[in-house]
């Protein structure tokens, strides 16, 4: 999300994209962290609150 920012380029679906990859990945820090082998196949709450940040910079922008 971050490089397609920088090349003005982001849009909804790249967003979409990056925070369901976030899914295949074990949370290693924050409260997150706790469900160890739990928290795979659920969203990364820091990358869901990035991708509320980035959706409200588009509608700003539109």
């Amino acid at each position: 999300a971050v490089e397609a920012l920088k090349a003005n380029n982001l849009n909804q679906e790249i967003l979409d994209e990056a925070s369901t990859k976030t899914t295949e990945l074990k949370a290693t820090k924050g409260r997150a962290s706790y469900y160890g082998e739990r928290s795979i196949g659920e969203p990364d709450p820091g990358a869901e609150s990035s991708k509320y940040l980035f959706e409200a910079l588009i509608k700003a922008n539109a």
